[in-house]
């Protein structure tokens, strides 16, 4: 951002897939010299200290006789602030990409519940703006490198749906018993309007091995609160029920992108 005289002539981008960002201005040295010399009651002046000036032969400005009368200072612009709900989306989406090109990660594995993942979708938009719309030659380097396309190839995304779907994988880890067929099929329908690559799995088998397990072990069938089970069961049974869709989803992404990829959770 490039300020003068309190106003705003020049802001970069908040939230950005770019390495280095500059933003350049056009400004009137003399204008901040005569904003200081604007009359005043000085009191902040009377406090600060005096500092020497020495006279040098020397100027920042070029000379009279190459000064190009057609350049004028730039203008005041307003300034742009984003939405909250656009920084909760651009500035998680930036991290997530940045993490990708860095970890040398083949993309992102996701478990859904039905619910609107924003963040990580957020990304897919942003590297098609990059690709297409600017042309980034950086973006479009990371994303060939992240995809596994070679540094020559020609492919690139048609939309971004065609980013996720060699980026972004997804999951619905449900149960046959407690899961609703509702958010089954939000989820299902989520990753095909996203366009990422999807599986719908149960987790019963997994479940049920481990509270047959306990039971064994303990003699104590754990129990939902809804089924007369306590709260510290009801609880025990729902970090089970955690930690495994955690587990399923390491296995997954492991099969799936032969360890090249990141689970958010």
């Amino acid at each position: 951002m490039i300020i003068i005289n309190g106003r705003i002539v020049a802001q970069g981008s908040q939230f950005s897939l770019n390495d280095v960002e500059t933003v350049i201005a056009t400004v009137d040295i003399e204008e901040v010299r005569s904003y200081r010399s604007q009359k005043s009651r000085a009191l902040q002046a009377t406090k600060s200290p005096v500092y020497e000036r020495v006279e040098v032969n020397f100027s920042l400005s070029s000379a009279s006789e190459e000064v190009d009368l057609r350049v004028r200072p730039s203008p005041e612009i307003a300034i742009r602030y984003h939405l909250p709900e656009e920084e909760i989306a651009y500035g998680p989406a930036c991290w997530l990409w940045d993490y990708l090109r860095r970890s040398s990660s083949g993309g992102f594995f996701l478990p859904l519940s039905g619910g609107v993942d924003s963040c990580a979708t957020a990304v897919c938009r942003l590297v098609y703006q990059d690709v297409l719309k600017r042309k980034n030659p950086q973006v479009i380097k990371d994303l060939l490198k992240i995809v596994g396309e070679p540094s020559d190839s020609k492919w690139l995304p048609s939309s971004p749906q065609d980013v996720a779907s060699r980026l972004f994988h997804t999951a619905y880890l449900g149960m046959a018993e407690n899961s609703s067929k509702d958010t089954r099929s939000r989820a299902k329908a989520l990753a095909k309007d996203i366009g990422a690559y999807h599986l719908d799995l149960n987790i019963d088998t997994v479940y049920y091995a481990v509270t047959t397990l306990f039971t064994a072990v303990t003699s104590y069938t754990p129990k939902f609160k809804m089924f007369g089970g306590t709260p510290a069961s009801n609880l025990a049974l729902q970090n089970i029920q955690a930690r495994l869709r955690m587990y399923a989803d390491g296995t997954r992404t492991i099969q799936r992108t032969k360890i090249r990829a990141a689970c958010l959770f």
